[in-house]
């Protein structure tokens, strides 16, 4: 269990559970955001697999989108990683992921990040929406970013 920023006042946590026999190591993803938890696991033929869960409330500061942004962007700067997973919820209702479009500007920045980290949404794995709330449209908030 890698329990993230638990337990640090104001934010809403992130946890992360991985079987003992993965043998994941934490490590720290080099950003400032703070609502995130980062795990290696070594893999076959001398791979890694880099897997993070994260969290971005929906009232989230423009300065703490930046850090997001900011961190997919460069979560594998270094080349060291030959696999990477992140699951999470990004709280980005209005961002459609057939077209990999939106009219929000924070959305389409997070999109440019994605684009610049060369990640993409696994649209396959989770095509409905995850979020349902009486008189609110159903969107998707949930994402496995490969």
């Amino acid at each position: 269990m890698f329990p993230g920023n638990f337990p640090t006042i104001g934010l809403r946590g992130v946890l992360l559970y991985v079987r003992n026999e993965l043998k994941a190591v934490e490590v720290e993803s080099g950003s400032e955001f703070k609502e995130s938890v980062w795990v290696k696991i070594n893999l076959k033929d001398n791979d890694k697999l880099l897997l993070g869960c994260v969290y971005k409330s929906p009232s989230s500061t423009e300065e703490n989108h930046k850090l997001l942004n900011d961190m997919v962007r460069n979560i594998n700067a270094e080349d060291i990683y030959s696999h990477i997973l992140v699951a999470g919820d990004f709280n980005f209702p209005d961002i459609n992921w057939t077209t990999w479009n939106s009219q929000d500007k924070q959305s389409i920045d997070f999109i440019e990040s994605l684009r610049d980290g060369y990640l993409g949404q696994m649209i396959d794995m989770i095509d409905k929406p995850t979020r349902f709330r009486i008189n609110q449209t159903p969107s998707l908030l949930d994402l496995i970013l490969v």
